[in-house]
């Protein structure tokens, strides 16, 4: 599986985003194809500038305030699952924070594909594998997807030093679509 487009889930707090999707940001400019970011939350929009400074071409944002207020694995699976079954990402990238783990682990059941976690690397050469280690990072192994599209990977923070591309603001396509009722009752 070649990779056409990565998505990378940004978590956004106060219009900035999160420093590890700008270090996954710069992995993917590396990987070829679309770049692009996905974030939720009231300020998720004000991103667009930086990650569009390290290489994303798109920001797809989810606009309800109620995503500020609500644990978010739930909403923004949903949401995701959506976004994907419309534009058909190769891979995403996560980073391996709280929401990121939760967001990948509802995600990948919702679309029934798997996930790859504790990624170190991600490499693309006619397939999307991600290289880590295990056994106490006594051993490293590379898992290759050989299932989807999309290839999920929860990458640690630090695996990659960010680096802008000196590109401009990220195209900001809004999402209206509102965090579904079931979601509200789990408040942060």
């Amino acid at each position: 599986m070649a990779v056409g487009k990565t998505w990378v889930f940004t978590e956004v707090t106060d219009g900035k985003p999160a420093a590890v999707a700008l270090e996954l940001l710069t992995k993917a400019r590396s990987l070829g194809g679309k770049v692009e970011a996905v974030a939720f939350g009231s300020t998720a929009a004000a991103a667009a500038a930086e990650v569009g400074a390290y290489g994303a071409e798109t920001l797809h944002t989810g606009t309800d305030s109620a995503y500020d207020e609500v644990l978010l694995g739930g909403p923004a699976a949903d949401a995701l699952a959506a976004l994907v079954a419309e534009h058909h990402p190769d891979l995403i990238l996560f980073g391996a924070t709280y929401n990121g783990r939760d967001v990948t682990g509802r995600l990948a059941a919702k679309l029934g594909v798997p996930m790859i976690a504790n990624g170190l690397d991600v490499s693309s050469n006619g397939s999307i594998d991600v290289a880590s280690s295990i056994f106490g990072a006594t051993v490293d192994v590379t898992t290759r997807f050989d299932q989807g599209p999309p290839a999920l990977a929860l990458i640690r923070a630090k695996s990659f030093a960010a680096e802008p591309s000196g590109g401009g603001p990220a195209r900001v396509v809004p999402n209206d679509q509102p965090v579904a009722e079931k979601h509200l009752g789990a408040k942060v």
